[in-house]
């Protein structure tokens, strides 16, 4: 993700609510001067961008698509795609950033903003200007959250629930809501390995602690752990923790 952070020089252009038909799409483009916050409210939207990311919007996530930044859009479902979009002005980062709304404030606060469309007072202008600086601000909030939240914590979790089974990176990108090869690079980018070593070491520590905490064959902790073969398991494990899982539970 860029480095993104308020800038009180953003200026709001205008907000609308659009529906968009089962096929639709909008072929590569660009607006030079114009920052656009998108928000699903409805459906799953599919974005490709110029440098060739594929990045997956579900209901309740949000994407900034920079000014100056091409980009293709696609309705990912079959039933109608429901966004609401926030055009503006201003420096707000030069990467597409993807935030994940679980507690709905965004789309709450941009609803409530284009609400103002309707309002006839001399003050709306004024009014309007403060609602985006708080959705702006909003966004930013959930901007310093959603690797963690997606990537680390949900991954993780359900690692952990699923040590024994088999898992597949596609199943892991689908619950970062990105496609695999997004989510393999911005994985790394956080964590310094793959989602695929995450797995393997998450195995072998709780491989580990089951060695240390119980009397259980090593063939059968290893399976319980998610190895079928327990010559892998030992090579895995000598390789992580610099002993062979027999040496470690001598230790």
């Amino acid at each position: 993700m860029s480095k993104i952070a308020m800038n009180r020089d953003l200026q709001i252009e205008y907000v609308t609510n659009l529906l968009h038909a089962p096929l639709w799409s909008m072929k590569m483009h660009r607006h030079e001067h114009q920052n656009e916050l998108l928000v699903v409210t409805r459906g799953k939207e599919r974005v490709l961008t110029d440098s060739g990311e594929e990045i997956i919007i579900n209901t309740g996530d949000a994407i900034l698509f920079p000014q100056g930044r091409g980009h293709e859009e696609y309705n990912h479902t079959k039933s109608k795609l429901k966004t609401l979009y926030l055009s503006f002005t201003g420096n707000f980062g030069s990467e597409f950033t993807v935030v994940h709304d679980h507690g709905s404030r965004l789309r709450n606060l941009t609803q409530q903003l284009f609400s103002l469309n309707h309002v006839q007072s001399p003050l709306v202008d004024d009014l309007r200007q403060s609602y985006f600086m708080t959705v702006i601000g909003e966004f930013l909030l959930l901007a310093q959250n959603t690797d963690t939240d997606i990537l680390v914590t949900q991954i993780r979790d359900y690692i952990q629930q699923n040590l024994a089974k088999p898992i597949q990176v596609d199943v892991l990108a689908k619950i970062a809501f990105m496609s695999k090869y997004y989510f393999i690079r911005k994985h790394k980018s956080l964590s310094g390995i793959t989602p695929m070593q995450e797995v393997r070491q998450m195995r072998l520590r709780e491989a580990r602690n089951l060695i240390a905490s119980t009397h259980l064959p090593l063939k059968q902790i290893a399976c319980m752990v998610g190895f079928s073969d327990e010559y892998i398991f030992s090579k895995n494990f000598k390789k992580l923790f610099g002993s062979t899982p027999g040496s470690y539970k001598k230790r």
